[in-house]
């Protein structure tokens, strides 16, 4: 896989992130995986499967009230409960 990206152009190579992960560990929220909402193109998706993921956690951050907000430097983050309590369990 690797190697067809980098077949294509270095400057294609350079902006694409292959993650290879078994659908069990794609299944489990990663971090990452709130940039790729704002900021993904999936080149090939198998019967959606990644799709339905991604769907799964904007379901998920709108049930909790979640907020995508920019610094003034351009850097995006998360406020994933806007409400929230210290000690509390914050599931994605």
């Amino acid at each position: 896989m690797f190697e067809a990206v980098k077949a294509v152009t270095k400057a294609f190579a350079s902006k694409v992130s292959v993650m290879p992960l078994t659908p069990e560990e794609a299944s489990t929220t990663k971090p990452f995986y709130l940039g790729m909402l704002t900021a993904h193109t999936l080149l090939y998706d198998r019967d959606g499967f990644f799709a339905t993921i991604l769907e799964r956690l904007k379901t998920r951050l709108a049930e909790l009230g979640s907020e995508r907000r920019v610094d003034k430097d351009g850097y995006e983050y998360w406020v994933l409960k806007p409400d929230f309590k210290p000690g509390e369990a914050v599931e994605l």
